[in-house]
């Protein structure tokens, strides 16, 4: 997620070769960006003030949320994600609401960061933490189409839940 300095504005790139090809031993808060200079076909722009962030939301609130459905790809494949996941994450709550979209406000640069799923119990959050935190990768390449993912998965925290995608079967497995 790169955001823009001083803005509630931010841009979800799906493939983000700087993320893919991070050095490992990356240990800072973000990576330094223009925020002018993202762009492409997949790249989707969106302000925090136009929508609801930074709060958990209903199950039906993050089907229909503009950044959830940018992330996981706002096609047939990635909606059906998105119910898998959404479900996974909303029968494993105590409570009606989970998987808010949190996002920097007004950040002091132009930031690329990492988009996080993180405490997959309750509250997905996504976008706001450095690269040393404890949650994963949601998605770290785009493909078109499902068997071309291959294996996929989803998770939060070490030992949480996880959702592995083989040869066209979603399972979903607790680690």
């Amino acid at each position: 997620i790169a955001y823009e300095k001083r803005t509630t504005r931010f841009k979800i790139i799906p493939v983000c070769h700087e993320l893919i090809t991070i050095d490992p031993l990356f240990d800072g808060r973000f990576i330094p960006v223009s925020y002018g200079d993202i762009h492409g076909k997949d790249v989707v722009v969106l302000d925090s003030k136009e929508g609801i962030y930074d709060k958990w939301l209903t199950c039906e609130q993050a089907m229909n949320h503009p950044a959830w459905r940018a992330v996981v790809g706002d096609d047939e494949d990635g909606r059906k994600l998105l119910q898998v996941y959404s479900r996974i994450v909303f029968d494993h709550t105590l409570g009606d609401r989970g998987m808010g979209f949190y996002v920097f406000q007004q950040p002091k640069h132009d930031e690329l960061r990492a988009f996080f799923v993180y405490e997959c119990y309750g509250s997905s959050s996504c976008g706001t933490f450095g690269f040393r935190n404890s949650g994963s990768f949601l998605q770290v390449s785009r493909w078109r189409t499902l068997e071309e993912r291959g294996r996929l998965s989803l998770c939060g925290t070490a030992g949480e839940l996880s959702l592995i995608k083989e040869e066209g079967t979603l399972t979903l497995t607790k680690e």
